[in-house]
């Protein structure tokens, strides 16, 4: 959408043709002869008057032109003569019509830039808009139709053209009339208007194919978005295709139908959405931080639109504005290449997928942007686009061959990214899938009946599998084990190094030595393994009579009816291989209670930053299970929360 404008004025000119402007020295005939038709029409190719300024009287049918100008309607004015005037001009000449041939029409197939066509002093039609101010507008191909009066009994008819050019448009659409107009049928004329409108949109057919294929690709994108909300990639590709493809085919359809210059530049402004999706698609492809280049570029494509806006309050010309707009197209398309390469070349596969297709559309940007500026410093004399194909009435150029490579590319990409990362998730549920089956051995579904315990148990996985585990063992002679462990990191690997403990704890539990032994064992397993990581870990062993035995690797200490126990400190398992561990001993009374929980509580922080903290732990750590791990997660869990309370001889069993 950027090229739209030099698009435009490329296709003003090329309409025109480029002629030296010299003038040609005619002689004045009496009047045009149009009583002969051939097909319907009589071409008007005979030299109008023509004078410079603005007269209403110019009109009138009696006004004495004979002093004026003769000029030809096949050149513009600015070729015989006026080669840097702009403003007003009239055009007049008498033109005998046939009498018998019924109702008749004027048809002038191109015309800049607004017109009011007069017959016999009576304003039969207007181009455009010229009261009460002209208004620039677009029409260069197009066939305009006006139905002449009857004509006076002599079987002349004076015709009158007022015509206004824009002082923009002097570089870029020579002014006056510019093609022969035709005097004839009202129908035959209308079906030619017809098939101009028909040979223009014909035109237009690789714009409109481009624009297709945008809106294809960019739904196709808005797809992907939709089932994969979190690929932000997908949606800037979507906003930055779709938009343009729509705003495209907007700006297409009122060049279609006669746009004036200001709406049309409206209509550019509405394209803003779109450059900046399209900056931050590419950079969020790469992969690339938003840093310094991206600001650039942000900067760069404001500076475009600026431009535009400082155009429609007419505080720059045209010329001025496609020129900044030129320079400043091809640094963001320089930029944008130079962004790919950086990133093919650091191995990243997504730019390498881009980069020969946006080579050509920035070569294909760059070389219309330098075109652009050597026409408007005067350094070559037409702006004609590089066309790769002309025929059959339209043509495409080589940027939009380059840019319609890119778009394909781009969809292929995304379907690569998408199929990949689609692998990838696959891959990653499985992975899920295996670590919830490890889950299940770290946090058992049901606990032991113990006749002196009463366990409860808690647990609030942070992730969708968590380090945490606890174990109970019931052994011989009614004494039972009790190991709660936090495995370092999340996921899988955490899973597996759980399981791995779990898995040599049962092992080591047959052959029922203390807790210290238990973990000093446990501890050069862990360390064989050679996982990386560690676990903290509390074992302690109750016996029948109320017995505690603890020892503790880098643990949280348990509470005891509120209060915490404390314990000889130890090394965390997996640190040390020689790492040995002290234990304590306690002696629980009927209704005693313990407490053992993982840091999940104890780090458990609001969106303020604010800890749950110790003393918050130690005020709820006579509550049950439940309530512990409860408020915990309400307070703003960010780990793995794990509880368990041990309740020594409860009430049920004491008055059994």
């Amino acid at each position: 959408m950027r090229n739209h404008l030099c698009f435009l004025a490329a296709m003003l000119l090329c309409t025109i043709g480029a002629k030296p402007a010299a003038a040609t020295p005619l002689a004045a005939p009496p009047s045009a002869d149009a009583t002969h038709w051939i097909q319907g029409y009589d071409e008007l190719t005979e030299p109008w008057r023509f004078h410079s300024g603005d007269n209403p009287a110019w009109a009138a049918p009696d006004f004495d032109d004979s002093h004026w100008q003769l000029l030809r309607t096949d050149e513009s004015w600015s070729q015989q003569g006026y080669p840097d005037y702009d403003g007003y001009g009239w055009y007049r000449l008498r033109i005998r019509v046939p009498r018998d041939q019924g109702e008749l029409a004027i048809a002038f197939p191109s015309l800049f830039t607004c017109a009011e066509i007069y017959a016999d002093g009576q304003l039969i039609g207007t181009i455009g808009r010229m009261r009460p101010r002209p208004i620039a507008e677009f029409t260069p191909v197009f066939t305009e139709v006006f139905r002449l009066p009857p004509p006076r009994r002599d079987g002349i008819t004076e015709v009158a053209v007022r015509v206004w050019e824009w002082s923009h448009f002097r570089k870029w659409a020579p002014g006056g009339i510019t093609a022969h107009p035709r005097v004839g049928s009202p129908a035959i004329l209308q079906a030619q208007s017809e098939l101009d409108h028909a040979n223009r949109a014909i035109a237009t057919i690789p714009v409109i194919i481009l624009d297709a294929f945008s809106l294809a690709i960019g739904l196709f994108s808005l797809g992907l978005f939709l089932l994969r909300l979190q690929a932000r990639v997908y949606g800037w590709a979507a906003l930055w295709l779709v938009w343009s493809a729509l705003t495209g085919l907007l700006y297409t359809r009122t060049m279609l139908v006669q746009g004036s210059f200001n709406t049309l530049n409206a209509l550019l402004l509405l394209t803003f959405p779109a450059a900046i999706a399209y900056l931050l698609f590419v950079w969020s492809f790469v992969g690339a931080r938003a840093g310094l280049g991206l600001r650039i570029a942000l900067g760069l494509t404001t500076l475009e639109y600026l431009a535009q806006i400082m155009l429609l309050r007419d505080i720059i010309t045209p010329a001025s504005s496609n020129l900044a707009n030129s320079i400043l197209t091809l640094l963001i398309a320089l930029l944008v290449f130079a962004l790919l390469l950086r990133s093919a070349a650091r191995g990243n596969r997504d730019a390498a997928l881009l980069l020969v297709p946006f080579l050509l559309a920035s070569l294909g940007q760059a070389g219309e942007g330098l075109r652009s500026v050597f026409y408007e410093l005067g350094w070559i004399p037409v702006t004609r686009e590089f066309n790769i194909y002309a025929g059959h009435g339209f043509a495409v150029t080589y940027a939009q061959f380059a840019t319609l490579l890119s778009y394909l590319a781009i969809g292929a990409a995304l379907v690569v990214r998408f199929t990949r990362s689609a692998r990838e998730q696959q891959r990653m549920a499985s992975e899920l899938d295996s670590a919830r089956q490890v889950q299940a051995q770290l946090v058992p579904a049901s606990l032991p009946t113990l006749p002196h315990l009463h366990i409860e148990a808690a647990y609030r996985a942070a992730a969708e599998v968590g380090g945490d585990f606890y174990q109970v063992v019931a052994q011989a002679c009614g004494t039972a084990l009790i190991v709660l462990g936090d495995v370092s990191g999340k996921g899988l690997k955490a899973a597996m190094t759980g399981a791995l403990a779990i898995g040599a704890l049962r092992a080591l539990a047959v052959d029922e030595a203390g807790p210290a032994k238990l973990l000093a064992r446990l501890n050069r397993l862990v360390c064989a393994a050679q996982n990386g990581g560690f676990i903290t870990c509390l074992c302690l062993r109750i016996s029948r009579d109320g017995q505690v035995v603890l020892a503790n690797a880098g643990h949280l200490a348990p509470y005891r009816s509120g209060e915490e126990i404390p314990l000889l400190p130890g090394l965390p398992l997996g640190i040390a291989a020689d790492a040995e561990y002290c234990e304590t001993t306690l002696q629980l009374a009927p209704g005693d209670a313990l407490t053992l929980l993982s840091d999940g509580v104890v780090e458990a922080r609001t969106k303020d930053g604010e800890l749950f903290g110790f003393e918050r732990t130690r005020v709820v750590s006579a509550e049950s299970a439940e309530s512990i791990a409860r408020a915990a997660q309400n307070f703003g869990q960010e780990d793995d929360i794990t509880v368990l309370t041990l309740t020594f001889a409860p009430a049920e069993v004491l008055h059994a």
